[in-house]
């Protein structure tokens, strides 16, 4: 059976993969990733004002996806023409990551 995933070991990190598994190795942690199969990964978009409860719903995002994390993780903003100081939205894009130590 494999090992359940939580929200804490999802990764969103704006470095190269190459820079994470460097430093999870300098850190001593044996946490190992790779490139999941698809390219790109982009969230639903989210209200700016509610930024803690997005980053949550992007793991679970990426979760039921089954990915690990994101790596050269970006910020998309859009802005609703209304009023767009208080309609921004955005959506978290980067490349998804799966774990290769388990």
């Amino acid at each position: 059976m494999p090992e359940e995933k939580n929200l804490d070991e999802i990764v969103l990190y704006h470095g190269s993969l190459a820079e994470l598994n460097e430093r999870l190795q300098n850190k001593g942690y044996e946490a190992r990733f790779d490139f999941a199969d698809e390219l790109n990964f982009i969230t639903q978009t989210y209200l700016v004002y509610e930024s803690k409860k997005n980053w949550l719903q992007a793991k679970r995002e990426l979760l039921e996806k089954g990915y690990d994390g994101i790596v050269n993780m970006r910020t998309v903003v859009f802005a609703a023409p209304a009023d767009a100081r208080y309609n921004l939205e955005y959506a978290i894009e980067g490349t998804p990551i799966v774990r290769t130590d388990r």
